[in-house]
């Protein structure tokens, strides 16, 4: 199919043929004919899980394989087994009392659970990690006091003779060594407690409780004295009292040094230039120079006044000019005399203040109240601070007494162990231990299990997750069951040729899917009198333009008068495909009284093309719906189906008067196309008011495209390879520019 098998289409004289039938879309519209389950709109988080896993099964197994290794031996690693060594000590409950009495079973209870809080005192553990029994085992495996605590138990068994002990630790021999070294501790403790001894302990404890009473007594009478001594008890409010003093002095002292600053520099500048401000002062104080004052300004105003309309040297302006001389003397030798004493007038920013003279007088007065004022306020803060170490005691001392009643009840439970062990002096005791040691926990298997658990699980979670934002088609169902695609046919899929396609059974598979596609828009779509058809898809690189071009070649096989349109002003891939460069094509069909004068004809029989010619995206204004319905009207007349290859609908200005003049639209979705990208694609054809046909699956891969291919197909493929046929001689298609699904297509139609 090259350009010198196309020519300029004649037009038949005297042919007419029927206009375009209404559209068929009241038809049933399904994909079962494609072994496709009809889409449900249910949407199950099976389905989800399904469709994130899905292709990637194989990789979830391994690494959930290798994840349950790693997670088991981890889980199994790093917990240990711990073994429990076990001892008793023993106490005859037949005692001898000081008291007399022969049964005293609350008091020998009382008696065996402190034996059994000594055992894991302090002094004892000290005791036992000296010993040779430790020492010997442990060796350099130094073990701090409170991890020997928490590991060691002493419990006594009510209503018995027997003080149970259990040491914990990961290694038996160092659990055995440590409950041997305790039991011994604890004997050489007992062997030297004699009658003298426990007599000598008991008197020592009711002396360190007489102490620690008196301590919280003195503690007590000394915050009591403290409170008195500060306003009777009313430290707090005596304290914010003076506080506030403080504030207000504080804030006085600042304002007065305000005032003290200003009334330093107004002395300042009168002493610099005494006159007018002595005049301003002298003004307000002395009711004479207030007159002289005025008298200079009356003058002042007449020597101005005589001085303009009888000129300066008139007798009368003389005279006057000399007595205001005079008066100004007058007025200066007061002002000297004044501005000695004051320098002028501040009004202190406090409100309602009222005006104050500056003087030598009264700077220093200020200055003294201000030093009285400091004075009040370092005295009040001395105060204060008295207060605050009287408070800081006080909190000191109840510290104290609450420490000293915590021991006070530690040393009255000594003191009953005490009295209790001085009642029992003749109580013979036993101690023994287990030599073997049980396993008291063991996790390792728990852990195991928990580690295979997550370990399997992280990685499948992974992947799930990847693949429930992963935005591709990557089957042929989901191009119709996900998201805004939903509902919308699967006309057929398309398999992933390659570029040289050199296998005549997927040449014949390919073509038979197209040829399929083809039928469904028959049966579906298209009606039996001329129809429009439009390929499109939401972005290029989606095949829709092999796709136009097989369909072309399939509707032509099948008897079809069929005109191909490509209306790409800006791949123009069709026109590109058929080697076609004509100045003009589709931009002059689109204006023109007679597009058919732009169409030529193939060597494929009943096969035209309207190419797009020497047009670009300037041309896309003249692409209007009435226009468009006009070429197309004029085109019916001539063509049985018309299949017409769109831009992408996203990107193309010129795609949407197409497919919105177009019978049916044909989307193509490629494998790998963002979902997005097609719904919005989708959406736009819906707000066009496009009609939908269905959706063609591009590019799909070998495991996919066998599910979806029915078992007819694939026995009419095992025909044709029995049959021997062919696409080519050498069975490698040559012509690069149509593609391997054009030449799968036009391959099938040479051997029919």
């Amino acid at each position: 199919m090259s350009h010198d098998l196309v020519r300029r289409q004649q037009r038949p004289s005297g042919a007419s043929l029927p206009a375009a039938a209404e559209n068929l879309w009241g038809a049933p519209q399904n994909n079962l004919a494609l072994g496709m389950a009809p889409a449900s709109n249910e949407v199950q988080p099976l389905q989800v899980v399904h469709r994130s896993l899905r292709g990637r099964y194989g990789l979830a197994i391994l690494l959930a394989a290798i994840g349950a290794t790693v997670g088991t031996f981890l889980g199994w690693s790093f917990n240990q087994r711990i073994y429990r060594a076990r001892g008793l000590v023993k106490i005859n409950p037949t005692i001898t009392w000081v008291s007399g009495e022969k049964d005293n079973t609350p008091e020998y209870s009382r008696y065996m659970a402190s034996e059994a809080t000594t055992i894991r005192s302090t002094e004892i553990i000290e005791a036992a990690l000296k010993k040779p029994e430790w020492t010997n085992v442990a060796g350099d495996n130094t073990m701090p006091v409170g991890a020997f605590f928490a590991s060691l138990a002493a419990t006594y068994v009510t209503n018995s003779q027997d003080i149970l002990l259990t040491f914990d630790h990961p290694n038996d021999k160092i659990a055995q060594a440590a409950l041997k070294a305790t039991l011994a501790a604890y004997t050489d403790y007992r062997n030297s407690l004699g009658e003298n001894g426990r007599e000598m302990q008991r008197e020592h404890l009711e002396m360190q409780k007489k102490k620690v009473e008196e301590d919280i007594k003195s503690a007590e009478l000394a915050i009591n004295n403290l409170r008195r001594e500060h306003e009777k008890g009313n430290m707090d409010k005596v304290a914010e009292m003076k506080g506030v003093r403080v504030t207000d002095y504080e804030n006085r002292i600042s304002d007065a040094k305000l005032l003290l600053q200003q009334m330093e520099m107004v002395r300042d500048q009168a002493k610099a230039n005494p006159r007018p401000v002595a005049e301003a002062v002298l003004k307000n104080r002395d009711p004479f120079f207030a007159r002289l004052l005025t008298e200079r300004e009356n003058y002042a105003a007449e020597f101005q006044r005589l001085s303009t309309t009888l000129g300066p040297n008139n007798p009368s302006v003389i005279k006057l000019q000399n007595q205001l001389k005079l008066l100004q003397d007058r007025i200066n030798d007061m002002a000297k005399s004044m501005a000695s004493e004051v320098f002028g007038v501040v009004t202190p920013i406090t409100p309602n203040a009222q005006p104050v003279e500056v003087s030598e007088v009264a700077i220093e007065s200020l200055k003294q109240t201000i030093a009285l004022n400091e004075q009040q306020v370092e005295e009040l803060r001395k105060d204060l601070g008295v207060i605050d170490n009287a408070r800081f005691t006080i909190a000191e001392l109840m510290d104290q007494i609450d420490t000293n009643k915590k021991a006070l009840v530690d040393i009255d439970a000594k003191l009953d162990i005490a009295r209790a062990r001085e009642q029992t002096i003749n109580a013979p005791f036993i101690t023994r231990y287990d030599p073997d040691t049980a396993i008291a926990k063991d996790k390792r298997p728990t852990m195991a299990t928990f580690g295979f658990v997550v370990g399997a699980g992280i990685p499948v979670l992974a992947l799930a997750l990847y693949g429930l934002f992963d935005r591709r088609f990557r089957y042929s169902d989901e191009a119709t069951q996900m998201g805004g695609t939903r509902g919308i046919p699967l006309l057929g899929i398309l398999p992933n040729l390659p570029d040289r396609l050199s296998d005549p059974s997927q040449a014949s598979v390919a073509a038979h899917c197209v040829h399929q596609i083809r039928t469904m828009l028959q049966l579906n779509c298209l009606s039996e009198t001329s129809s429009v058809l439009s390929i499109t898809s939401s972005t290029s690189g989606d095949g829709k333009t092999s796709l136009a071009l097989a369909l072309g070649l399939s509707f032509a096989a099948s008897g079809s008068r069929t005109l191909l349109v490509d209306t790409d002003l800006i791949g123009g891939g069709l026109s590109a495909r058929l080697n076609i460069r004509e100045a003009v094509g589709i931009s002059e069909a689109v204006v023109a009284r007679n597009p058919m004068d732009m169409v030529r004809v193939t060597d494929v029989n009943g096969l035209s093309v309207l190419p797009v010619g020497n047009t670009g995206t300037q041309n896309a204004s003249s692409f209007s719906p009435t226009a468009v319905r006009r070429m197309m009207t004029e085109l019916r007349k001539h063509f049985d189906v018309i299949i017409v290859d769109t831009g992408p609908i996203l990107g193309s200005i010129e795609a949407t008067p197409v497919v919105a003049a177009s019978d049916a639209v044909v989307l193509t979705v490629c494998r790998t196309q963002d979902r997005s990208l097609v719904e919005k694609a989708i959406s736009q054809l819906r707000a066009v008011g496009a009609n939908i046909a269905g959706v063609v699956f591009n590019r799909a891969n070998a495991r996919d495209f066998e599910r979806s291919v029915s078992g007819i197909s694939l026995r009419s493929v095992s025909r044709a390879q029995a049959n021997g046929h062919s696409t080519s001689a050498n069975g490698v298609y040559q012509d690069k520019n149509i593609g391997p699904l054009v030449h799968s297509v036009r391959g099938t139609r040479e051997n029919n």
